[in-house]
């Protein structure tokens, strides 16, 4: 096959394809513009969304016997990870700024100590208040126990109170 003849059969084959684009163009605007035909696929649409949502509520209902986690529930999951992120991400600067403030409160007091006046350094010596006092508790009920005496290892020995 020669030049010339490539061009005339690729000119026939684009003049064959616009026609068949013309004619293909006419026939759907001539479906589209029956109302027959559009009521028809408007009923059908309708019956195949309603297909959709059943299927859709059938999954949700065999997931849940299957224990299985739907796409909702996935969504869901996304949506506390990220709400989540969002608190502990406010938290760390909440403890960024009262470390700061901490640094910045510390003065000496009448003793010459370092004192915090900060409410973290508060709540941190409340805590650690109780603890003593537990401890303190716990102590005092462990001194008042009579010693008597643990056999261990067939050797007997007294139970020593400071």
């Amino acid at each position: 096959m020669t030049k010339d003849e490539s061009l005339t059969v690729f000119k026939l084959l684009k003049k064959l394809g616009l026609k068949s684009e013309k004619h293909l163009q006419q026939y759907v605007q001539s479906i589209l513009a029956d109302e027959d035909f559009m009521k028809l696929m408007n009923q059908l649409l309708n019956k195949h969304v309603t297909s959709i949502k059943d299927l859709h509520r059938y999954t949700e209902t065999i997931a849940v016997q299957l224990n299985v986690p739907t796409k909702r529930d996935v969504a869901q999951l996304a949506k506390l990870a990220q709400q989540i992120e969002e608190k502990i991400d406010d938290l760390e600067e909440q403890v960024m700024e009262l470390t700061v403030q901490e640094d910045e409160g510390e003065t000496m007091n009448q003793h010459g100590k370092k004192e915090s006046q900060t409410i973290l350094g508060e709540l941190l010596d409340v805590k650690a208040q109780k603890r003593r006092a537990k401890l303190k508790a716990i102590m005092d009920l462990w001194a008042n126990v009579p010693a008597s005496p643990i056999r261990t290892n067939g050797m007997e020995r007294e139970r020593k109170h400071d």
